[in-house]
């Protein structure tokens, strides 16, 4: 968490969030192509892939496995064209993430030592105990809208896994061609290409 002060202060301005929204668009599209890219040349087997790796399921998961397993990053295959779940989806046709709704559950500091339940003084909106940035680092709101918590979760999946967008998941088999490492085989959707490609996982 030594970089929660930095995005912090960068979520203080509308104009820097927003700046900083884009260059973490930009940087996830650059990585994903790269991705891509290696799946096509046949380089295809990742230990540990996340479905839906773009949401805070996704985070929490991730982050907690960096943690745990720094050797075996995730490999997050996201439907959509964003990180950050509906939550850093949700906005105007442009693409910004705007405030839309506000979360359910009260905006609490983060406090690794207090349990996160309700009734309780911890964070109820907590982000895995290992997430470099958390909702009450980037705002002070009683009840914070929802683009602060998809920001908190792009924050934080592009600092601990590596994330394929536009890329929809088809099927999930046991992978039976023994000459392929992994136990289970995914094929994926290229959203944008409209073509199949396949990866092998544990």
């Amino acid at each position: 968490r030594v970089s929660a002060e930095l995005f912090a202060g960068i979520n203080l301005s509308p104009e820097a969030a927003l700046l900083y929204d884009a260059a973490l668009y930009d940087a996830t599209k650059e990585q994903s192509e790269f991705l891509k890219s290696r799946v096509e040349q046949g380089i295809n087997y990742a230990p540990v892939v996340v479905i839906g790796g773009g949401g805070p399921h996704g985070t929490i998961f991730a982050t907690a496995l960096l943690h745990y397993s720094p050797e075996t990053p995730a490999l997050g295959l996201e439907q959509t064209s964003k990180s950050g779940g509906i939550f850093g989806t949700t906005g105007d046709p442009a693409g910004f993430v705007q405030p839309w709704f506000q979360l359910n559950s009260r905006n609490r500091p983060e406090d690794r030592d207090a349990l996160g339940l309700p009734g309780t003084s911890g964070n109820i909106n907590p982000l895995g105990a290992w997430a470099p940035l958390q909702v009450p680092d980037i705002s002070g709101q009683q009840y914070p809208t929802q683009e602060r918590l998809g920001r908190a979760v792009s924050h934080n999946n592009f600092h601990s896994m590596n994330l394929m967008v536009d890329a929809e998941v088809k099927k999930i088999r046991r992978n039976k061609d023994s000459g392929k490492k992994g136990v289970y085989e995914i094929e994926y959707e290229d959203v944008n290409r409209q073509q199949r490609f396949t990866l092998y996982t544990d």
